[in-house]
């Protein structure tokens, strides 16, 4: 998994600057926080990665064992931050 963030990083700034959309699982409508969004967006940020020079085996090995998870996304759309007013 060292290469997950390796992908990230390289995807991060660059990536935008070039002018790639920015595909996030909000962007997958109903299936957003589900195993299928989680794959929907596995695809579209592959095509991502390879266009911003990311090898497909590098990408490949940084996803494998990658799965949803539910709970993760529930406290992601309920922090403290986003929730409450100060």
């Amino acid at each position: 998994m060292r290469a997950l963030p390796l992908v990230l990083l390289c995807l991060g700034s660059g990536a935008m600057a070039e002018g790639l959309p920015a595909t996030g699982v909000a962007e997958l409508g109903e299936t957003a926080g589900t195993t299928t969004g989680l794959q929907d967006w596995i695809t579209g940020f592959r095509a991502r990665a390879l266009t911003a020079g990311i090898s497909a085996g590098v990408f490949d090995g940084a996803m494998v064992g990658l799965t949803h998870l539910p709970d993760v996304i529930r406290r992601d759309r309920n922090q403290n931050e986003f929730t409450k007013t100060i």
